[in-house]
Formats: structure tokens, sequence, C-alpha cells
């Protein structure tokens, strides 16, 4: 892994979202390249100074999201030892899968910006004989 919140790549960003940050390989949730692959799926770039602000971007961002998501509950979902106490994690992948529709939310909402700044161009014309200056 290679995260570095001081200079972010969009993979960094989607990592300290998920709170997939631990920079030794063993402990990291997903490697960099299951992260790299998905924004590249999606059209997204994963350089140091991409756009983080695009819909591409924020679809990505849900589906790793997700992805993290149901790793951490492939694991236990609860850890616990006699007199210590116990440790729960179900909260944590509600947290991420609200992210994930957050960022889905967010995707849409660009799209459909977009798609507004389409000029309409009418389907009737009309055919002017001769020079139209």
């Amino acid at each position: 892994m290679t995260y570095d919140p001081t200079q972010p790549t969009p993979v960094d960003v989607i990592r300290a979202m998920a709170r997939d940050t631990a920079n030794v390989a063993e402990e990291e949730i997903l490697q960099d390249e299951e992260y790299i692959a998905v924004l590249e799926q999606f059209g997204a770039s994963w350089a140091i100074g991409a756009a983080t602000d695009t819909a591409p971007f924020y679809r990505a961002s849900a589906e790793l999201l997700r992805q993290v998501a149901t790793a951490i509950e492939q694991d236990p979902s609860s850890i616990s030892a006699p007199k210590d106490g116990s440790i729960g994690y179900g909260n944590r992948t509600q947290t991420l899968r609200d992210k994930a529709k957050a960022m889905d939310a967010k995707a849409d909402a660009l799209d459909a910006a977009a798609e507004s700044d389409i000029p309409i161009v009418s389907m009737f014309s009309v055919i002017v004989p001769g020079p139209t200056w």
C-alpha cells in the first residue's frame, strides 16, 4: 500500500473514506491494484492530482466502499474475550454502505446536471432558399 494523506491520489481519497489506511500489506482490506482496477473500470483516473469530483470517481468510490464493507462482513462481526469485553464491527459496515449511497447520489446529481447542460435542438427546421446572411 502507498497511502499518503499529504499527496493524496484518488486511491488515497477512497482509502480514507473506507478507513483502509494501514500501510501494512497484511492489514489492507483491499490491495492498491483492486482500487486502481475499479477506478479504471468506471473511467476515473488514479494518478496524483486527478479529479475526485467527477461522476466516474463517485461511482468507483461507491463500488469500492461496498467491496470494503463486504470484505469486513466476511470476517467475524465481533471479537470478545473473557473479562476483556468485546468489539463489534456491524456499525462500520453500515457507515460504509451509507457513504456508498452518498457517492452514488453525488454521481447521479453530476450526471443530471451534465444532461441539463446539453442544448436541445428542435426537430423542426426551416429551409430558406438562397443565402441566409
